[in-house]
């Protein structure tokens, strides 16, 4: 199975360059939530799934080329937004991407519009390393996924983990913030699009469970220690690879949560 997932995944990441490059370090992340997805939701084939915060659409088109009908819906990847970290030149040509390929992405924002499917219509969303993105607390989105699942559906979310052996460290250490680089939090003060909020594992179980989920898994990984990172001339990339070597023996410093849940009975 993980061998089926990485051939497809490696696809997609073929159809979408050369914007897929700078989401190379991320293949692990993708790889980590479509096991999981599966081990929870079973067999892709025939599974209606929505992407939410689906970007170029990597992780949709790869769900697809696994038998998925599977749809994204993303706000900042479109041209009528905002030049921003995730804008794509030549939006038009991913457009005829997404049309050559059978990609459909709905434009809705995810932390106030409510989603374009109806009542228990899909059997799983995925929502990978989204939410730290969305300017308020993710309520709503919560709420609206709630909606559209089936009552066995199943919900996947990522997020980076606030709490990672690092950005603790980086805090006690250096007196850093664990939050979003500054500089660029600063200069973007009206069109900053980096993570408004990051959490714990706990602070997003809980509030899946207050939006009426129950919790399958939660759990921290470390999904981007790389040789690249480590080597990199961004002293701040190298010294996190380090801690980063250090936290698998601590359950919640790794630097990813996965959290995977369903609607309660």
């Amino acid at each position: 199975m993980d061998l089926e997932f990485k051939k497809a995944l490696e696809l997609s990441y073929g159809i979408f360059k050369p914007w897929s490059d700078i989401y190379q370090w991320e293949k692990k992340r993708f790889l980590r939530s479509l096991g999981l997805l599966a081990r929870f939701g079973g067999d892709f084939r025939g599974k209606k799934i929505v992407d939410l915060g689906s970007g170029i659409g990597i992780t949709l088109k790869t769900l697809n080329l696994l038998g998925a009908g599977a749809v994204g819906v993303d706000k900042l990847i479109f041209s009528s937004e905002p030049s921003s970290i995730y804008s794509v030149k030549d939006f038009e040509k991913l457009e005829k991407i997404w049309e050559e390929n059978d990609i459909k992405v709905f434009k809705a924002d995810l932390a106030f519009d409510k989603l374009p499917f109806g009542d228990e219509s899909l059997d799983a969303a995925i929502c990978d390393s989204a939410i730290e993105h969305l300017p308020v607390a993710p309520k709503h989105l919560f709420s609206e996924v709630r909606r559209i699942l089936k009552p066995d559906g199943i919900f996947l979310v990522t997020t980076p983990n606030i709490a990672s052996l690092w950005k603790r460290m980086r805090f006690l250490l250096l007196g850093r913030s664990p939050n979003w680089d500054l500089k660029d939090y600063f200069e973007n003060w009206n069109n900053f699009k980096g993570h408004s909020r990051e959490f714990t594992k706990k602070e997003l179980s809980d509030m899946l469970a207050w939006s009426d989920f129950e919790i399958l898994l939660a759990e921290t990984r470390n999904v981007f220690r790389n040789k690249e990172r480590l080597l990199s001339r961004n002293p701040q990339k190298a010294v996190s690879q380090i801690f980063e070597f250090f936290s698998p023996p601590f359950p919640n410093m790794r630097d990813t949560v996965y959290i995977v849940a369903t609607p309660k009975k």
